[in-house]
């Protein structure tokens, strides 16, 4: 087998992956902060509001 050709091609394997899942994590971080300065989780101000959590059927 061509051996230099074999370990070339992996080094360029994981060096893909290792790129992908930091690209990943980083894509994930920058979602969650737009999700979290989008949607806001506010206060029960309202009367009338039903508090669900905790609660049984």
């Amino acid at each position: 087998m061509n051996w230099p050709l074999i370990i070339v091609l992996g080094i360029a394997v994981i060096t893909f992956i290792g790129f992908v899942l930091r690209r990943n994590l980083k894509d994930e971080k920058g979602f969650e902060e737009t999700i979290n300065r989008d949607y806001h989780h506010e206060a029960r101000s309202e009367k009338g509001d039903i508090e669900t959590e905790g609660r049984t059927k």
